[in-house]
C-alpha cells in the first residue's frame, strides 16, 4: 500500500482482534481507573495479598507492549529535551510526546488489525482508550484524506492518568525499566529497550509525527502498527530486557516465584467456563509449593511468603463473599420496601440466616490459616487486620441473628464514613431506624441482581490472568 492509499479503501468496523479488548462505544471502560465502591472494607487486603504475589501489577497492567511503547515515548522524548535542566517545561515536553506516542500507537494498531484481521492471534490484554482511537478513524474514513493530521485527537479523560502513563508507570519502577518519581529511563534496561522498540518499529515519518506533530500517511501507521501493536511478535533481544525487569530485585523475585508456578498450573487457568478458576489456580500452585518444589535463584522465605499468601487468599475471599452475601440480601430486601422494613423480617430471611451461619466457620478457618502463617509481610498483615476484625465481630453474633444484621450495617457504616467525596464524608446506604431499615438519600450501590448464595458473588480478581499474559509474552520458564 503506497504512502497516497486513500482510507475508503479501508473498510472499519469495531472487533476484537487478537484477543485484545476493543470496546464498541464511545464510553470505554478504561477511561477512568479501576475502583470498587468495596461497601464492606476488603478491598485494602485484598490489594495487600495481591501484591505479595505480583507485586506492581494491578488488574489493568494485562498488555506486556505497553512497557516496550511507553519506553519508545521517553526516547524519542528525551532526544528533545536533551541534557537541559529538569523543570516543569522539559517534564511537560517529554509527557506530550509520550502522550502522541500513545496515541499513534492506538491508532495504528487498530488500522493494521482492520486490514490484516488475520495477522493477530493470542490474548494479549486491551489498548486503553481503544473507542477514542476507532472514533477517530471513522472520521478519518469520512474524510477520505490519506494522512492523519490531527495528531492531537481526544483520547481518554485525563489521560496522563487513566492511559499507559499512569496505568504502567508503577510497574516500570519496579521493573528497573524507569528511575521512581522520574520519566527518565534506566540505562541498564530502560534506555536500550526504548532505542529496540524505536529503531525495529518505526519510520522516520511515524518519528517525527510523534516528535513534533506533523502530518503521518495512512499507508506509514499501517506498517508501523503491524510491527508495533500490542499482539505483535517481540525480537529475542526485547523479550530478554523485559523479562530481566520483570524477574530483577526484590519484587520481581516475587513475581518470578508466582510466574513460574503459574507456568504449572495454568492449564486450570485457561480451562473454559471455570467457575474461580483464578482461586482453583491458586490451589493448585499451592500444592506445589507443599510438594517441596523449589525454582532456582528464588530464596526459600520468598517461595514461603508466597505459598502463604495463596493459602490465606481463598480464606480470605470466602469469609468476603459470606459477609458480602448477607450484606448484599439485606439490601435487596431493603431495596424492595421504599417506606422501610422491619427488622425481624429481615432477622427471618433464610438467606440471612445462612450466611449468619457460615460467616461463624469461615471465620474460624481463616483465623487457624493466618495463625499459622508468619512469613507474610507486616505490610500485610496489618493491611487484612481491619477486615478480618470486622469479620471476627460479625462471627460473634452469628447465633442472635438479629445482632449478626446489625453488626453488618455497622460496619459498612464505617466503612462508609472513612470514604470522602468532594470533602464530605460518604454515607451508609441502608440504616436502622426504630426498628425498621431503610434506604438513605445516598445512592445506593450494590448489586443489579438478586444472590441467594455465596458462590454468586464473585472474587476479587488477583492479576493472574495478566501474569500470565506477560509469562508467554515474555516466554517465562521456571
Amino acid at each position: 500500500m503506497s504512502d497516497m492509499t486513500s482510507t475508503k479503501a479501508l473498510a472499519f468496523e469495531p472487533l476484537r482482534f487478537g484477543g485484545v479488548t476493543m470496546f464498541t462505544t464511545l464510553y470505554d471502560p478504561s477511561d477512568l481507573p479501576g475502583t470498587s465502591v468495596d461497601p464492606l472494607g476488603f478491598e485494602r487486603g485484598y490489594v495487600a495479598l495481591a501484591d505479595v504475589l505480583l507485586p506492581g501489577m494491578t488488574t489493568i497492567t494485562e498488555t506486556p507492549r505497553y512497557l516496550s511503547m511507553i519506553a519508545g515515548g521517553i526516547t524519542l522524548a528525551q532526544a528533545v529535551v536533551g541534557d537541559e535542566p529538569h523543570t516543569a517545561k522539559s517534564e511537560e515536553k517529554v509527557l506530550e510526546i509520550i502522550q502522541r506516542m500513545e496515541r499513534l500507537w492506538a491508532v495504528s494498531s487498530v488500522l493494521f488489525w482492520n486490514t490484516h484481521p488475520e495477522a493477530t492471534s493470542g490474548d494479549w490484554g486491551s489498548i486503553r482508550g481503544i473507542t477514542y482511537a476507532e472514533h477517530q478513524l471513522k472520521l478519518l474514513l469520512e474524510s477520505g484524506s490519506t494522512h492523519l493530521a490531527d495528531l492531537e485527537f481526544q483520547f481518554l479523560r485525563q489521560q496522563r492518568l487513566t492511559g499507559g502513563l499512569g496505568t504502567y508507570r508503577s510497574l516500570m519502577e519496579s521493573a528497573g525499566l524507569l528511575f521512581s518519581g522520574e520519566w527518565r529511563l534506566t540505562p541498564d534496561l530502560g534506555v536500550p529497550l526504548g532505542e529496540m522498540f524505536i529503531e525495529s518499529t518505526g519510520g522516520s515519518q511515524v518519528k517525527k509525527a510523534i516528535v513534533y506533530g506533523e502530518p503521518v500517511s495512512v499507508a506509514r501507521l499501517i506498517r508501523w502498527g503491524e510491527k508495533a501493536h500490542p499482539a505483535a511478535r517481540m525480537l529475542s533481544h526485547e523479550q530478554e530486557l523485559l523479562r530481566e525487569g520483570m524477574l530483577q530485585g526484590t519484587e520481581g523475585t516475587y513475581r518470578a516465584c508466582t510466574f513460574c508456578l503459574l507456568r504449572e498450573s495454568m492449564s486450570v487457568l485457561e480451562e473454559t467456563g471455570v467457575v474461580d478458576a483464578e482461586l482453583k489456580t491458586m490451589q493448585e500452585m499451592d500444592r506445589i509449593i507443599r510438594s517441596g518444589k523449589r525454582y532456582r535463584k528464588i530464596p526459600d522465605e520468598i517461595s514461603t511468603a508466597v505459598g502463604a499468601a495463596l493459602r490465606i487468599i481463598p480464606a480470605y475471599e470466602t469469609v468476603y463473599r459470606v459477609l458480602s452475601l448477607a450484606f448484599e440480601r439485606i439490601l435487596w430486601l431493603v431495596k424492595r420496601t421504599p417506606g422501610g422494613l422491619p427488622a425481624d423480617q429481615i432477622q427471618k430471611d433464610r438467606i440471612v440466616r445462612r450466611a449468619a451461619g457460615e460467616i461463624k466457620t469461615s471465620c474460624v478457618r481463616l483465623e487457624k490459616i493466618l495463625s499459622g502463617e508468619s512469613s507474610l509481610p507486616k505490610t500485610t498483615h496489618d493491611s487484612i487486620k481491619d477486615a478480618v476484625d470486622a469479620v471476627r465481630a460479625s462471627a460473634l453474633t452469628a447465633d442472635n441473628t438479629g445482632e449478626f444484621v446489625r453488626s453488618v450495617i455497622a460496619r459498612h457504616k464505617d466503612v462508609q464514613n472513612g470514604k470522602f467525596d468532594k470533602g464530605r464524608r460518604k454515607s451508609a446506604w441502608v440504616v436502622e431506624e426504630g426498628g425498621f431499615y431503610r434506604l438513605t438519600f445516598s445512592r445506593p450501590g450494590g448489586l443489579s441482581r438478586e444472590v441467594s448464595d455465596a458462590a454468586e458473588i464473585g472474587p476479587h480478581p488477583y492479576r493472574l490472568y495478566n501474569a500470565l499474559r506477560f509469562l508467554r509474552a515474555l516466554n517465562v520458564k521456571p
